[in-house]
């Protein structure tokens, strides 16, 4: 989840130096991977509620889509100083 994303983010930027646009995209998979093998056993257990999990969905789609346009026009050094601040 975000926990680990916190701490891959730095790890990438040290270890392979990306550009954080492909930082951000590398991690963004990372998480959509764990996160699709969360769901599987949370909608088995029951435990998602639907009509709330729609709108979640929907807007993180949006963030994702609008987050991945604006990236590419925010300088390098700020997204590292935001994902630091975070």
């Amino acid at each position: 989840g975000i926990g680990g994303a916190i701490f891959l983010v730095p790890f990438l930027d040290a270890c392979f130096a990306f550009p954080m646009a492909v930082t951000g995209s590398t991690v963004a998979v990372a998480v959509w991977a764990i996160s699709l093998s969360t769901v599987a056993g949370k909608w088995q257990g029951g435990l998602i509620p639907w009509d709330y999990a729609v709108w979640v969905v929907a807007s993180a789609l949006l963030g994702g889509w609008l987050g991945a346009r604006l990236q590419h026009r925010v300088p390098d050094m700020a997204l590292r100083l935001l994902y630091l601040a975070i």
